[in-house]
């Protein structure tokens, strides 16, 4: 099972979103266990599914929105002050403070 800290995490972290995603795409359990063990899981709680329901609501209003899954992304960065690494910078641009990169 991934281990998990105190945020933020000094590397790489992954929102449990990905990290459920990465679990069903991967088709064998103990293979996406195994790649998982590299990174920091980072749970959905309470406070960034709050969070995430007000920024999935200023997209609404702003005709903008993005995909909730992204949106637990983009609220878990804002959470814990980090960096959302993506190809689709546009897209996460959207969120308001929220610090993208590109990869």
């Amino acid at each position: 099972m991934p281990r998990s800290r105190s945020f933020p995490c000094t590397s790489i972290c992954l929102a449990s979103t990905p990290h459920i995603s990465v679990t069903r795409l991967s088709g064998r359990l103990s293979s996406a266990r195994k790649d998982l063990a590299k990174f920091e899981i980072i749970p959905l709680t309470q406070d960034v599914v709050e969070l995430g329901a007000g920024v999935h609501a200023e997209l609404a209003r702003a005709g903008r929105l993005i995909g909730i899954n992204d949106v637990y992304i983009a609220a878990t960065a804002l959470k814990f002050g980090m960096t959302v690494v993506s190809r689709n910078e546009a897209h996460f641009g959207r969120v308001k403070s929220l610090r993208t990169e590109s990869y």
